[in-house]
């Protein structure tokens, strides 16, 4: 036999839907935010990486691409623009995506590394 619904349990599955829906709100705006603070900093990441010259930071974001890209950014570097700044230019205005999701990765790391779950270590 089938139970029939009553209006309790109607308006409790709304409330739970209009719950939900709250969480998933609450979760696209921490994404959001989260989003926005990567964005802010890969630029200053990608800058002092070039600044520094580590090309061990370079490779783990670009990948197979790196020594493509340094050729190009050699191709188009002129007398009055230093190398540095035209490489990224060269990775910023071609490879911004991936500049993003290697400094998301930091960040998700460092968050972690943040996190305390109770445990005895």
């Amino acid at each position: 036999m089938v139970r029939q619904g009553t209006l309790g349990d109607k308006a409790m599955f709304e409330n739970a839907m209009v719950r939900a829906q709250e969480l998933a709100d609450g979760y696209e705006y921490r994404d959001a935010l989260r989003r926005e603070a990567v964005e802010a900093h890969a630029p200053e990441w990608l800058e002092e990486t070039i600044k520094y010259r580590d090309l061990d930071e370079l490779y783990n974001a670009l990948g197979e691409d790196l020594p493509a890209i340094l050729f190009k950014a050699g191709e188009c570097t002129s007398d009055e623009e230093p190398f540095s700044k035209t490489l990224y230019d060269v990775i910023w205005d071609n490879h911004f995506e991936q500049v993003i999701e290697y400094v998301e990765g930091i960040f998700d790391d460092v968050l972690a590394d943040q996190v305390d779950f109770g445990y005895d270590h």
